[in-house]
């Protein structure tokens, strides 16, 4: 049997040794939380940065669907008509062909015109088409993290600013 002063030296160095794992237990845990709390930061900052520049994509789009819509055809300057007081100098005869080339010049801007607008047309129709397909893809792809970001079609901005909410660690 050991002398009493060894078993007390025994116990002694058992309950320090529970004790210093048990704090170190306790360090360790408090560690891993910590270090998780800083994973999460960094996830959440990445988050955010991806999250801000898909929402700057959505707000481009949206700007230029409205310019798109605001915009209006402008039409090519028509041919002037025949002067009167020019066609004052002129004889009949000449007057005459004068307005019937004004005539003709007319005629072909007024066609030459509605192909132009036809054309204008179809091509505001297809950029707008091409935005708007864009802007879809986008909403879809943050719908598609989190449902809640998006409400009616637009980006619901209160989800937003909460979602990209990064507390420090």
């Amino acid at each position: 049997m050991a002398p009493p002063l060894a078993r007390r030296s025994l116990v002694v160095a058992v309950v320090a040794s529970g004790l210093l794992l048990a704090g170190c237990g306790s360090w360790w845990r408090q560690h891993q939380l910590a270090q998780q709390r800083r994973e999460a930061h960094a996830r959440c900052i990445e988050q955010r940065a991806t999250l801000t520049q898909l929402i700057g994509a959505i707000e481009a789009d949206q700007r230029a669907l409205k310019t798109l819509s605001e915009q209006v055809y402008t039409p090519t300057r028509r041919p002037p008509p025949p002067d009167p007081d020019l066609a004052d100098r002129f004889s009949q005869l000449d007057r005459e062909l004068d307005q019937e080339r004004y005539l003709k010049e007319s005629a072909a801007w007024n066609a030459s015109e509605v192909q132009r607008r036809r054309l204008w047309q179809q091509g505001q129709l297809q950029r707008q088409q091409r935005v708007r397909q864009r802007l879809d893809t986008r909403l879809q792809e943050l719908m598609r993290r989190d449902s809640t970001l998006v409400i009616g079609g637009q980006p619901n901005r209160s989800a937003i600013a909460r979602r990209t909410l990064c507390p420090e660690p």
